[in-house]
This record gives C-alpha cells, structure tokens and sequence, in this order.
C-alpha cells in the first residue's frame, strides 16, 4: 500500500518562479509603493487636501450671519479665521498621517525600513525617492508593486500640463 499522505510535496514551490501581485492600499504600513504612485500621492494629494480648509472656510461665511453683540465685522472675522484655524489643523493632521504612510510604504520599495521616513523632513530627501527605482524582485518588505497602469500616469499628467501652463501665464502677464 502506497502512503501518499507523507510524501513530500512534487510541485516547484520557489519564490522566484512564483509570480505575485501585490493589492496596493495607502492605508497600511505593509507593503510597497512604486515611485509612479508615490509621485502622485506627492503631488495630488496635498492638492485634494487643499479642498478640506476652502469648505471650512465656507463654513465660516455661514457662521457670519450670527452677530453677538456690536461689531458685525468684527464678529465676522472672528468666525472666519476660527474656521480656517480648524480647517489648516485638519488639513496638516491629514496630511501629515497620509504622507508618513506613503513614506514608509516606499522605503519598503527600496528594502529599507519604515523608519527612515522620518528623514523625509529633509526635502532632498523626499526627491531622493521620487527618483530612485525600487528592487525589482520580491523583498523583506513583500512583494513587487502592482505594474503601472495608464490610469496611474493621468493624475502626473494633469498636474504637469497645470505646472506649465502657470509657467507660461507667468512668463507672458510676468
């Protein structure tokens, strides 16, 4: 009688023949990030943030037609810089989570801890990333990113046809 049950496995079961593809989440401390992607999070999204203060702002106009008291102007400027105090507060706590999780996610990219995402206080350093090509192969850190779709391409495209279109606006009404 043959007992196949403790036989070792025939299949090859390699990490280099196997071909992963890693799901890409902001949210996670796990995992990689290309550089493509970490461009647009780079660039995009302290633009999408932006919006956060400018409806809080709105918030504040709102909040003007409530007089207490004298000085309506008075009152009104109060509200409105209350309410953009919160939204830049809001904004910068936003911000600064969504970017430390980016950060840690492409240094994994690179093999290297999370930690140094703390150097990204250094602005050359953060360029540093934008440039430098992560490994190519499966790493400490998980598998390689996601391939790059043209999807992922539109947002760095729309953000460099804005970039150049002001460099004209100013270099023509200067």
């Amino acid at each position: 009688m043959d007992n196949k049950a403790y036989q070792s496995p025939q299949a090859d079961l390699s990490l280099e023949q196997a071909s992963f593809e890693q799901k890409h989440s902001l949210f996670n401390l796990k995992g990689r990030m290309g550089r493509v992607r970490f461009l647009n999070y780079s660039f995009i999204l302290p633009i999408l943030l932006s919006v956060i203060p400018f409806i809080v702002s709105i918030r504040g106009f709102l909040d003007a037609d409530v007089h207490y008291g004298t000085g309506d102007q008075k009152v009104i400027f109060i509200g409105i810089l209350n309410s953009l105090v919160i939204a830049l507060w809001s904004f910068l706590g936003i911000f600064v989570v969504l970017t430390l999780l980016a950060g840690i996610q492409r240094w994994h990219d690179l093999n290297k801890s999370g930690w140094l995402t703390l150097l990204q206080l250094i602005p050359l350093i953060t360029m540093f990333l934008w440039f430098i090509p992560g490994e190519k192969q499966s790493n400490n850190f998980g598998a390689t990113p996601k391939e790059n779709t043209a999807l992922t391409f539109i947002p760095l495209i729309i953000f460099a046809m804005v970039i150049l279109y002001l460099a004209l606006m100013v270099l023509k009404y200067g």
